[in-house]
């Protein structure tokens, strides 16, 4: 018998069936959630601290913990987001170092690494120390431009290289996921990053909605288009809208748990309001993806009243550690 691991998530590895159906198995919720605390009302995180700018959390195998980076904001009226560093034991009991780095209103003394944001890859097969650590940047200082990101610790940050796809016409679109795929065969399609940008809707809404396009490469300063992009539209299912997601090269497989979206037409807004939970899609190639069973979430909303009953955003990147999945 062989030892290759099966999800059964597009079927495509059986044969035939009876009396059986295909069920998306939803995760669990850890009890002690949110785990991750907004900050006090003076500190630069005290209205958000979330995975949206800032995209990544890790399981860093030689230092034995987890890092976050997440985008936070005070409850000032400005719009802006900076990138803050946080570590666990756990995943479950983090804790914000005093990096003092930044400064926020006069002082220094928080846990911001960065001005920009962006998702962030331990490269453990780099041969240079002060490039351990990569990022694809977007924000400050360089609003409009696109830039790779070296760090020997995850911590202290510099940009280098702009990053500049023609299919961006000279923006700086979101960029959704940034992956080194150790199952690629390709060394030219090691790199993988998702970045989004808008297209016409076919559904009640907005008149455009956010699409997933795909990008491959030797390294993360050279990328590539796909030719078939885009690989997530909302127009192909029934989800109205949908902004980031986590992709994960897993057991052969590629599995992405994608931001599955809604309006509810309550008079809230302009469409009614937002909501989101997180649902299943899965691809064996990297580039082209199909959705897994679209009713059925993977995590999903809490009840009316609960911290997370609105809309639910995930991570870039799945951690597998001690045999669970994050």
């Amino acid at each position: 018998m062989s030892e290759r691991r099966v999800l059964f998530l597009d079927l495509a590895d059986v044969e035939a069936r009876q009396n059986v159906v295909q069920a998306v198995c939803e995760a669990e919720k850890h009890p002690n959630n949110p785990v991750l605390p907004l900050g006090d009302h003076h500190e630069w995180d005290s209205l958000q601290a979330r995975p949206w700018e800032g995209r990544t959390v890790l399981y860093d195998e030689e230092e034995r913990l987890f890092k976050c980076w997440y985008a936070g904001k005070d409850v000032g009226v400005e719009r802006w987001w900076n990138t803050g560093y946080a570590i666990s034991d756990d995943g479950v009991h983090w804790d914000k170092p005093q990096l003092g780095l930044h400064e926020y209103r006069g002082r220094s003394d928080n846990n911001i690494c960065l001005r920009g944001w962006g998702p962030v890859v331990k490269d453990v097969e780099e041969d240079d120390p002060a490039r351990r650590f990569k990022m694809i940047v977007k924000g400050p200082p360089r609003a409009r431009m696109i830039r790779a990101g070296y760090s020997p610790d995850g911590i202290h940050w510099t940009e280098e290289a702009q990053i500049d796809l023609p299919e961006w016409d000279g923006g700086a679109p979101d960029i959704v996921a940034l992956i080194k795929d150790e199952q690629e065969a390709d060394a030219s399609r090691r790199w993988k990053m998702i970045w989004q940008a808008v297209l016409p809707n076919n559904k009640h809404g907005p008149e455009r909605v956010r699409v997933k396009h795909i990008a491959f490469g030797s390294d993360l300063e050279r990328l590539t288009a796909s030719a078939d992009n885009p690989v997530l539209h909302p127009n192909d299912s029934t989800e109205q809208e949908n902004h980031y997601l986590m992709l994960a090269p897993y057991a052969g497989q590629y599995v992405m748990a994608y931001e599955y979206g809604w309006y509810v037409p309550n008079g809230t807004g302009r469409f009614g309001m937002y909501c989101a939970d997180i649902r299943l899609a899965v691809s064996r190639d990297g580039e082209h993806f199909s959705r897994v069973q679209t009713h059925q979430p993977l995590i999903r909303r809490g009840v009316r009243g609960d911290w997370d009953s609105g809309s639910l955003v995930i991570a870039d990147k799945l951690v597998e550690h001690n045999d669970r999945l994050y």
